[in-house]
């Protein structure tokens, strides 16, 4: 429809421009130009006018041009005058055309041409009797280098490194993947240099085979060329059609650089937009290299490498500086400091105690330790802060930005959701970095299967704290909700008062307390207002596991309600302070992240404040609070009675929440 609309608006132009003639006075048609041909003329025309040829040094230096010409009567020698000769490096024969012939071959030599120099021909005929000015095809133009590749490089089939591919590279893709959000596909492929211009390289066949099901053109012979013959300043100096096509006609490639050195605006670029060729491996910064599709929008370019994962490693021995930051045997590890807090904006979750560490790569082999530290930084992990035994990497270069080697894009949190696995995916330009706050935007979702597939669960902004506490006084707790004892003989639960546990209030936040080793060894965190006396439980760990609910969380029921996104206000659940008797009560529930069930019940606290710590309150009694503290009782039931009970009760009623957490630890 689009294209109907364009031509009928130029024909309706084109009407208006003759109607517009017609009516004036001025207009006077002298008819056609002077005919300049011969009658009889040959007509001679080449069905190629343009050639580019990249010849080997070894091959022979003459081509053979086919001619045509439309009036075959009669033979015809046809002479030809040269136009541009570089360097007289050419010479031409004549085309010679035996009676009845529509086509003659023409020889074009250049013994003299040196390897590695590009050189051009231009030639024409004047002669009335074989052109006229008004023939099409008449002129032919050729450009010849002649250049010798040499195959380069190698990869390692086994890490091991036991058996080794002459003349192929590891190739990362995050050109295609990248753009159209599919699994990295790392392979080899062949790569040749230039034997006069080293750092010049072609990449053979780039995506044949690229991927099952998708179409690739195997007659056609590609090359993507790349220049790096300016080791800190690489890029992919002509377009490039692949073989591939998914849909929309060949997949074409391009960088940013070789864009805009052709659109002569070169003035436009920084060292940013440049690859980099260094320790065997050529590397392109996030959004440098371009993507299309012949039959898209006009083959129009795109931005691509979103992760900036897009390689070439042409010596692996050289590339070292990839060593597993996970593995003990690459890397050692110095503690920064284990009083960090994670904030999770998934989980809406706080984790004390968190440990952050700092990472030095210990495979001296090919200085590791200086060159992960030129190409990423300083190495860093977080000590499990999803679940044990999984830790969390990245890196932080001299800038202060967050980086990340390509093998740690997906990272195991440890927890699952549906059953399946949950890795993380941070984004190095969207975290930031600071002693004291460290800010992580990670993607969660499953690992992508064969097909590029996976189920995401969003992102958020995970955020890492150090903080440190003053211990402010010690408080006896009453658990009544789910660390209660159980009398299996009169089936009878009894809230359970345990402590002292020690109190301490952040330094940075004095509104905010926790209570040590609370619980199964967890730390119960809670807001104070001293102006209202009013009290927020945000979620925290209990440090208990059941083995029928897993991993077990607490909040107050207020905080608990609005996460899932019901309505609840601390009226219906009151969180107080009484500074009379000193003693906090919390409407909270125990809950469990992997099957959604909660453990309601008000839970009190009654403090004893440190006489350094000035902790009275400013108002009087919070009066909102119509309930009464549970008192404790005596433990004189069947069996001795441990710290707490075991977590598990009968006859006890519990409730379930509509929405479970996506995400389980």
């Amino acid at each position: 429809m689009k294209k109907l609309f364009k031509y009928t608006y130029l024909a309706l132009v084109g009407m208006v421009a003759t109607l517009v003639a017609s009516c004036s006075d001025s207009y006077k048609y002298d008819g056609r130009g002077t005919w300049d041909a011969s009658d009889g003329y040959a007509n001679i025309y080449f069905e190629i006018t343009d050639s580019t040829l990249e010849l080997d040094p070894a091959d022979p230096t003459e081509v053979t041009v086919k001619v045509s010409r439309r009036n075959t009567q009669g033979a015809l020698t046809v002479p030809f005058e040269i136009k541009e000769n570089t360097n007289d490096v050419f010479s031409v024969g004549q085309a010679v055309f035996a009676d009845g012939a529509s086509e003659a071959e023409l020889t074009v030599s250049f013994p003299k041409a040196e390897v590695g120099k590009p050189y051009k021909l231009s030639i024409m005929s004047n002669d009335p009797n074989i052109v006229s000015k008004y023939s099409s095809g008449a002129i032919y133009t050729i450009e010849v280098t002649r250049v010798k590749w040499n195959d380069v490089g190698f990869y390692y089939k086994d890490a091991a490194k036991t058996e080794k591919v002459e003349g192929m590279v590891m190739y990362t893709d995050d050109i295609i993947t990248g753009f159209y959000g599919v699994g990295n596909e790392q392979y080899p492929v062949k790569m040749q240099e230039r034997d006069d211009l080293k750092g010049y390289f072609r990449v053979v066949n780039l995506y044949n085979d690229y991927m099952e099901g998708y179409y690739s053109d195997l007659s056609m012979t590609t090359y993507l060329y790349i220049d790096a013959t300016d080791p800190e300043h690489v890029y992919i100096p002509e377009l490039f059609e692949s073989n591939l096509d998914v849909g929309s006609g060949h997949i074409l490639v391009h960088s940013l650089v070789g864009l805009r050195i052709k659109q002569d605006r070169a003035d436009e670029l920084t060292d940013a937009d440049f690859g980099k060729y260094e320790n065997g491996k050529i590397t392109f910064p996030i959004g440098a290299l371009l993507i299309g599709e012949v039959d898209y929008n006009s083959g129009a370019l795109y931005g691509s490498n979103p992760a900036g994962l897009t390689s070439f490693v042409i010596n692996p021995d050289l590339d070292l500086h990839n060593a597993d930051m996970t593995s003990d045997e690459d890397f050692s590890w110095e503690l920064v400091n284990s009083n960090y807090m994670l904030v999770s904006g998934q989980l809406k979750t706080q984790t004390e105690s968190v440990a952050l560490y700092k990472g030095t790569c210990i495979n001296k082999e090919g200085k590791c330790d200086e060159r992960f530290a030129a190409e990423y930084g300083t190495a860093y992990k977080i000590a499990s802060p999803y679940a044990d035994g999984y830790d969390i990497y990245f890196a932080v270069n001299e800038k202060g930005e967050v980086t990340l080697p390509e093998d740690l894009k997906y990272q195991n949190t440890g927890m699952k959701a549906v059953g399946s696995e949950v890795y993380a995916i941070i984004s190095p330009a969207a975290s930031t970095f600071t002693e004291n706050v460290i800010t992580l935007k990670i993607a969660f979702q499953t690992y992508p299967d064969k097909e590029g597939n996976f189920t995401e669960y969003g992102s958020a902004e995970e955020v890492l704290q150090f903080i440190t506490w003053t211990k402010v006084g010690t408080g006896m707790y009453t658990y009544t909700a789910y660390f209660t004892d159980y009398d299996e003989a009169t089936d009878t639960e009894y809230p359970v008062t345990d402590g002292p546990y020690d109190i301490y209030q952040r330094d940075d936040k004095p509104d905010t307390y926790k209570v040590a080793d609370w619980g199964y060894g967890g730390e119960l965190l809670f807001t104070w207002d001293k102006e209202t006396n009013e009290c927020t439980l945000p979620i925290s760990f209990t440090g208990y596991i059941s083995e029928s609910n897993g991993k077990m969380y607490v909040s107050d029921m207020v905080y608990l309600y609005n996460f899932f996104g019901y309505s609840m206000t601390y009226d219906d659940y009151p969180c107080v302070y009484d500074p009379d008797s000193k003693t906090f009560t919390f409407s909270l529930a125990v809950f469990s992240q992997d099957t959604g069930y909660y453990w309601p019940g008000e839970e009190t606290m009654v403090v004893t404040w440190d006489s350094s710590a000035s902790r009275k309150s400013s108002m009087a009694k919070n009066t909102s609070f119509k309930g009464n503290p549970t008192k404790p009782k005596k433990m004189t039931v069947g069996k001795k009675i441990t710290r707490f009970g075991n977590g598990t009760k009968k006859n006890v009623k519990t409730e379930r929440l509509l929405n479970p957490f996506a995400l389980t630890k």
